[in-house]
């Protein structure tokens, strides 16, 4: 029985494990081992970039708690991670990359520490992007795929085509530029990184011999989100007409402007779990597959998730298909929308093609891409026993345990401003101070509950306003 420490940000309502870590876990708790779950969200302000935990959280006893579970692994996905997890555990520390390196959060801290590190990929092709930005040495990257826990179910097959995933956005930089004397050079830096997606933009920038201030302070991560955001919405909206099933982030209503039908396709229901997810797919005859553009040769998980169901998985070209699956099934690609539309058309006229593909893509998922796999992949890795003769346990940390007990919080917040002040209860100065800083700041609904605390404390304190 193994103690994995298994930390990671949620994008989901209500905190919810994105499918492919819920999966994850499950299978370490089927194989016996021990799960202390962290949901970075509780723990971590702007938990999408930064390791720092919120100034009310007491650290000593968080640190406290880690330390009793006395963790063997400790896994984070895109290295969304206490900031002190380095210094308060002496077992090895896997970043796992669901994204590339530009998407991981806390990249300065880990560079700082990464001798304490190791990285796993899913392909060999994001090494040098890994050692660019974090300088880790080539014995510490492994190669990991993904895997699923996803399973086929015979449900009536009411959708022609799915989608579920997300509407990527970018910062305010790009367009900055675009309405700015910017355009040229910010131009010659997309048909650069085009080319080579996983490349530093700055070093592109040195290449390019681009020194406009403004093109230099666009993240990596606009800048594939915009490619990525452009090839999936085109996409999509090109194979509206033949039954589109939407759904995701609820900023794919944003289309309306530019895509009518495929804002009116898109499903507000959220779809989160293992279970929601199974189901829709299940229930279309051809799911699609559109990747990111930081993937490069290889894709994301929904591959995999969608070739365990009774999906036909149609999906953009990648490499890493033909590497993997080319032995058992030929998955149908395309290389542009137009191509996207002509494929799905094809395949929603003949059954026994679909039918053929899912059939043979289910072979390939039970032979090797399922997470018992994976564990055995792990634990030659780390040198840990993780299939064990028993049942294990999943303990979930919960930010509100480790409030300072001495002090209550509240949080203020507009769009440019967020701040935090601790208000001691029988400190009067402390409640004339939040007031005014209510007054200024707040919006109306953080104001009226300042309002009402503030009497209560007054009624308490005999202090008048």
């Amino acid at each position: 029985m193994a103690r994995i420490l298994f930390s990671t940000v949620s994008g989901a309502p209500n905190q919810q494990l994105p499918c492919l870590y819920e999966g994850f876990i499950n299978a370490l708790l089927r194989e016996g081992n021990d799960v202390m779950l962290m949901i970075t969200n509780q723990f971590i302000d702007n938990c999408w970039d930064s390791n720092y935990l919120k100034p009310y959280l007491n650290k000593s006893m968080l640190d406290r708690a880690i330390k009793e579970f006395n963790p063997e692994l400790v896994i984070s996905f895109n290295n969304s991670l206490y900031e002190k997890i380095p210094k308060i555990v002496d077992c090895p520390i896997a970043a796992w990359g669901t994204d590339t390196a530009p998407i991981f959060a806390g990249k300065r801290d880990l560079k700082k520490n990464i001798s304490r590190y190791h990285i796993i990929c899913s392909t060999e092709e994001l090494y040098p992007s890994m050692i660019e930005y974090f300088n880790i040495k080539k014995d510490k990257l492994y190669t990991v795929q993904f895997a699923t826990d996803f399973a086929a179910e015979n449900l009536e097959q009411k959708f022609n085509i799915s989608f579920i995933g997300t509407n990527f956005c970018h910062t305010n930089k790009i367009k900055e530029c675009l309405i700015t004397n910017s355009k040229e050079d910010f131009k010659k830096l997309l048909e650069a990184h085009k080319k080579n997606v996983l490349k530093k933009p700055d070093i592109l920038l040195k290449q390019l011999h681009i020194k406009n201030v403004l093109v230099k302070s666009i993240p990596h991560s606009d800048l594939l989100n915009l490619l990525s955001s452009n090839f999936r919405t085109q996409t999509l909206a090109n194979i509206c007409d033949l039954g589109l099933e939407l759904y995701g982030t609820d900023n794919w209503h944003d289309v309306i402007n530019y895509s009518l039908d495929l804002a009116l396709a898109y499903n507000p229901k959220k779809i989160n779990s293992v279970k929601e997810n199974q189901a829709i797919y299940n229930k279309s005859k051809i799911a699609i597959n559109i990747t990111h553009a930081q993937a490069g040769k290889a894709f994301g998980w929904r591959v995999r998730d969608i070739m365990a169901t009774n999906a036909c998985l149609v999906s953009d070209y990648r490499e890493d298909l033909t590497r993997l699956f080319g032995k058992y099934v030929t998955i149908p690609t395309f290389q542009s929308p137009l191509e996207a539309k002509d494929v799905c058309k094809k395949l929603l006229k003949d059954d026994m093609w679909r039918n053929e593909i899912t059939q043979a893509s289910q072979i390939a998922i039970e032979e090797n891409h399922r997470f018992k796999h994976r564990l055995k992949e792990l634990e030659g890795i780390f040198n840990i026993k993780l299939f064990n003769n028993t049942t294990g346990t999943l303990t979930q940390l919960a930010a509100n345990d480790f409030i300072n007990n001495e002090i209550s919080r509240l949080k203020l917040e507009n769009e440019s401003l967020k701040f935090y002040l601790i208000m001691y209860k029988n400190h009067a100065s402390t409640v004339h101070m939040l007031y005014s800083k209510a007054l200024k700041y707040c919006p109306t609904w953080a104001y009226k509950f300042i309002k009402k605390a503030v009497l209560l404390i007054n009624k308490k304190n005999n202090s008048v306003i």
